[in-house]
């Protein structure tokens, strides 16, 4: 039985958090928290899960203070809210150091990533600035009628139709294929009173991938951007297959093979995609499954069906 825990989440983090203000967020360990609460480190863990959560709960309350300190700086400044969003974050980088540091600049490449602005989709060209600069949280512009935000290729909203990236209004990379491009249209009237209309636009030349066999390829013919890859030749076959592609496709960008393993894999896929569980399970075992053992493979399926139905 864990021992009882003579503090709280709050206070424990809050050890954590002037830890991170003097030395660092790597100086954040159980046995400097435990020194700093003048308490056993095993006392922290009837509170937190592990130091996992206890971390993650650490950058929280980093990521709170630094929202407060902006929202005040911002409340009381006579500039206008954009700039004084902007002096806010200098200001705090200068006088919390290593709170900046671990809010956008930290090492976040073993964290998970599947929320947060980091991973919005990017063109396959974009680049991304070092650490996590080019990301601010949202909340942070909320309050301005209408946030233009740029870099992304792909159109989108970021929450809200008042915060949303246009998108290039072509298709700059193969990573674009089939996006709907076009025109965003902002109008304002009193405050709190925007209305969004996208106006789509239609390339002449849309930017496409192209899978068959030579002769479906040769075939065909079109004047798009294409990346195409031959399903059905080998290495010394591309000789001079170029250029019969691009006398039907002038604008070809790339060609390629499709390795025969990895025709196989697909063609495998295909016919196991309309194999029910148990003939899935049939094939993998093969012969080696005597009348009882498939008696036995067929209740178990149908327990499974009757559970998830």
């Amino acid at each position: 039985m864990p021992p009882a825990c003579r503090f709280t989440r709050e206070q424990i983090v809050a050890a954590a958090l002037a830890i991170t203000r003097e030395r660092g967020f790597d100086a954040v360990t159980a046995r400097a928290i435990a020194d700093t609460l003048h308490s056993s480190s095993k006392v922290i863990f009837s509170a937190f899960s592990g130091m996992d959560d206890l971390l993650a709960a650490t950058i929280d309350a980093a990521d709170a203070q630094y929202r407060a300190y902006s929202a005040d700086f911002v409340r009381n400044s006579a500039d206008p809210p954009y700039k004084a969003v902007g002096t806010a974050y200098i200001r705090f980088a200068r006088n919390e150091p290593n709170l900046f540091h671990l809010l956008y600049m930290r090492d976040r490449r073993r964290e998970d990533h599947s929320g947060d602005a980091e991973n919005i989709e990017r063109a396959e060209n974009e680049v991304k600035q070092v650490g996590n600069l080019d990301a601010i949280p949202a909340s942070l512009i909320a309050d301005f009628d209408y946030a233009a935000l740029g870099h992304i290729h792909k159109p989108m909203k970021v929450g809200s139709e008042t915060l949303r990236y246009c998108g290039t209004p072509m298709p700059y990379s193969l990573s674009e294929e089939n996006q709907q491009k076009g025109i965003l249209m902002v109008e304002m009237g009193a405050k709190g009173d925007v209305q969004t209309t996208v106006l789509p636009l239609h390339p002449v030349h849309q930017v496409r991938k192209l899978r068959a066999t030579r002769e479906a390829l040769l075939s065909g013919a079109s004047e798009d951007f294409v990346s195409i890859c031959v399903t059905d030749v080998e290495a010394a076959e591309m000789v001079g297959l170029r250029e019969l592609l691009r006398a039907k496709y002038p604008n070809l960008l790339e060609l390629r093979r499709e390795e025969k393993k990895t025709v196989e894999l697909a063609a495998l896929q295909e016919r196991t995609e309309t194999l029910s569980p148990y003939e899935l399970c049939l094939q993998f075992a093969g012969e080696r499954l005597n009348a009882e053992e498939k008696a036995l493979l067929t209740e178990v399926m149908n327990a499974m069906k009757e559970e998830n139905a």
